[in-house]
Parts: structure tokens; sequence; C-alpha cells
């Protein structure tokens, strides 16, 4: 599945098996690789990605929720 964010050289692409890249049009590169650790059988069914890639959202056919946030911690 692949969530573009309106406006933006950001996408957001998973995979069934809990894999999630963050990728950069403009820059031609990968921001962001996780793998979720998901139950036997359990699969991503959504994702989405707000705030320019910094929060992102997954759910999984379990109902399983995420809620991510990229965002740095304060210096």
């Amino acid at each position: 599945m692949i969530a573009p964010k309106a406006k933006s050289s950001k996408f957001l692409i998973g995979f069934a098996s809990g894999l999630l890249n963050t990728i950069s049009i403009e820059q031609l590169r990968q921001d962001t690789y996780m793998h979720l650790a998901l139950d036997s059988n359990e699969e991503l069914t959504c994702c989405y990605c707000c705030n320019g890639g910094l929060n992102i959202l997954v759910g999984t056919s379990y109902g399983n929720i995420f809620i991510i946030s990229l965002t740095p911690p304060p210096s």
C-alpha cells in the first residue's frame, strides 16, 4: 500500500509483513525504514502519513493500531 501526502514529495510504503518505508521523491532516497513486530498471521492493512512524514498511523488485520512519531526529542 502506498499513502502519498497531498502536495508533498514524501510517500509512505507499507507491506503486509509489517515493513514500512518513507520515501523522499525529491531527494530520491529512503528516509525511514521500520519493521513492526506483528503476531503470526497478522498483516498490515492500512497506513496514513501526516505532518510531512513525521507522524504515521498503522492498522493491522487483528485490529491493532500503531501510532508512530518520528519527531526528534527536544535538546
